[in-house]
């Protein structure tokens, strides 16, 4: 995890806001910006991630990311926000392949 940890790095912007949650479970909070940037970073992530090599499991595996994005208005609670962006990343994890999901 730590690869990927240090992929989002790369890739995200001074002005994004990147946490770790658990142990594989990442939280990147993408200010002042519309869908389009957030599609390009997820995209970014999604090629970067699956990038590297997984030497914990079988050998020329790669890992896979499921991103789930949500997109914060003016008039939204926070609690509501959160909850669309965490139902988002469980669509996303319903494939077992690398997957970006935008909620609603």
């Amino acid at each position: 995890m730590t690869q990927a940890a240090e992929e989002i790095m790369i890739i995200t912007r001074p002005t994004d806001f990147a946490i770790r949650l658990a142990s594989n479970e990442f939280a990147i909070f993408v200010l002042g910006s519309a869908t389009k940037d957030m599609i390009i970073i997820a995209n970014r992530l999604k090629v970067g991630i699956e990038a590297i090599e997984n030497k914990v499991a079988i050998e020329n595996t790669s890992l896979i990311i499921s991103i789930g994005m949500a997109l914060h208005t003016k008039e939204e609670k926070l609690i509501d926000f959160l909850g669309r962006a965490d139902e988002s990343v469980k669509e996303a994890i319903h494939v077992n392949e690398s997957r970006i999901h935008m909620s609603k």
